[in-house]
């Protein structure tokens, strides 16, 4: 990813998650394209009474080019991708006037990794599926 460009700071990240919103293409006072969009995951599927679902839900803004690379992949909700950036503070206050903190993801790149309605397909070259060997004690070498 990053096209060999190597991108190092101390806030970056690259996850594979699904899009949680359609993406919003829009265009600042100054005439630049931006484009937001949640992608979110969970860490359980919190079946059991004990096991609480925790879910991460992280905003996307994408700008110059990544808008182009955005609108070529044509994201929609369900899908599966991949997202290296980094994270921008934003601070913001609420009706009370408490100052809140969040982040945003700023990409520079985004990959598909899998559409919403399609089942997975290994890319070529990768490593086969492991199956079951059958073994004795005489086959074990100590």
């Amino acid at each position: 990813m990053s096209n060999g460009k190597v991108k190092r700071k101390p806030n970056t990240i690259a996850y594979t998650v699904f899009v949680n919103t359609e993406p919003v293409f829009k265009e600042s006072a100054k005439g630049s394209r931006y484009c937001t969009f949640k992608t979110g995951s969970s860490d359980s599927k919190g079946e059991e009474p004990y096991i609480q679902k925790t879910a991460i839900y992280l905003l996307v803004k994408c700008f110059g080019d990544k808008v182009d690379l955005l609108e070529g992949l044509d994201v929609k909700v369900g899908d599966i991708i991949r997202v290296e950036g980094y994270f921008a503070p934003v601070v913001w206050e609420k009706d009370d006037g408490t100052k809140m903190t969040t982040n945003e993801v700023v990409p520079w790149d985004i990959e598909m990794i899998r559409r919403k309605d399609t089942e997975y397909q290994k890319p070529a070259g990768s490593v086969p599926d492991s199956k079951p060997m059958s073994m004795s004690d005489d086959d074990i070498p100590f």
